[in-house]
């Protein structure tokens, strides 16, 4: 059970971690990071919540924590990202 719950929680990083990526390159500059992670950030919550009404499914504060552990990731790495040649062609 706890694999399967760890594994769930790393999807759900996994998933909004590439959900900032595609939002990074997708909408406005980079100086709009902060906007796109509360955007992404708030869907992630609304998500949560609209699950309470569904039969099977339940509110976790834990798949909140996961998504914006994702989001964060993100923005922890572009640093690092920045120094690659494919980042810098793919911000021109």
């Amino acid at each position: 059970m706890f694999l399967l719950l760890s594994r769930d929680k790393l999807n759900h990083s996994l998933g909004y971690f590439i959900l900032m990526i595609l939002a990074d390159f997708s909408f406005a500059p980079k100086n709009r990071l902060v906007s796109k992670f509360l955007f992404l950030f708030s869907y992630g919550v609304l998500l949560e919540y609209v699950q309470i009404k569904i039969p099977g499914r339940s509110f976790s504060l834990y798949d909140i924590l996961a998504n914006a552990i994702g989001l964060c990731s993100y923005i922890i790495l572009i640093p690092l990202f920045q120094k690659t040649g494919i980042y810098k062609k793919l911000r021109k």
